[in-house]
């Protein structure tokens, strides 16, 4: 009985941590990078910003840009306006996002990532194809490890 009071004292205390406050939060940071293979830059290359599940991880595109000569790409930062804030989740709350590569035969994930909700970075890539491998993941038992991930993520400077 004495449980069920106190239960009864909490719970609009823990409704009053989600205030009524329109606001943005950051769903993918500001990409740039770089694109090669070989150690030379791929031009004109299609570069996505995705979501998906793992099954399919570039199937719910966001925005797109292609390489320059330079291979160099930038992806803009996306928000969206949320109208509660929870002050206790915040700062554990992410966003998760996929950089994708189309060509005419397939989708290549390049990089997964995660960013925060309320304090996203910019996010810096050097990309390397050395083989081309499709996006639709593998079975786990089926996965072979790879010696390399495509994208590293570089020193990002604050300007």
């Amino acid at each position: 009985m004495a449980f069920s009071r106190h239960l009864l004292m909490l719970v609009p205390l823990a409704c009053a941590a989600c205030a009524p406050f329109p606001h943005l939060v950051t769903l993918t940071p500001d990409i740039t990078g770089t694109l090669t293979r070989d150690g030379q830059p791929v031009a004109g290359q299609e570069i996505q910003l995705a979501r998906g599940p793992d099954a399919d991880p570039c199937s719910i595109r966001l925005e797109s840009a292609r390489t320059g000569a330079d291979g160099g790409f930038k992806l803009e930062r996306k928000t969206q306006l949320v109208l509660i804030y929870a002050p206790l989740v915040a700062p554990l709350s992410v966003s998760p996002f996929n950089v994708c590569a189309t060509t005419p035969d397939k989708t290549l994930l390049l990089f997964r990532g995660l960013v925060p909700l309320y304090n996203a970075r910019p996010l810096e890539l050097a990309c390397t194809l050395k083989e081309l491998q499709p996006a639709l993941p593998q079975p786990a038992y089926q996965r072979l490890p790879q010696a390399e991930p495509p994208c590293k993520v570089g020193q990002v400077r604050l300007e």
